[in-house]
């Protein structure tokens, strides 16, 4: 179950992320965030929805966001 969130970072810039929980009816065993590179979103080209999916599969839930300056997310890209 992959839910779209958003959260601030510390300086306030709006973070746009999905949440996806463990698709078990246990509770999760744990939880990674996912963070992408320089040049894409927080999909990956596909790759991080696949990954998220199948570590849901396996009792863990994800995080992944678009970083600052990247995909839904505010700010202004600071190097």
């Amino acid at each position: 179950m992959a839910d779209d969130t958003e959260f601030r970072s510390l300086d306030g810039t709006r973070l746009s992320g999905t949440l996806t929980m463990t698709t078990t009816t246990m509770a999760p065993v744990g939880g990674v965030v996912l963070a992408h590179g320089s040049g894409v979103t927080r999909e990956e080209g596909g790759f991080f929805t696949r990954l998220a999916e199948g570590l849901a599969a396996a009792g863990v839930a994800s995080l992944r966001f678009d970083l600052r300056a990247h995909g839904a997310s505010g700010g202004a890209l600071r190097i």
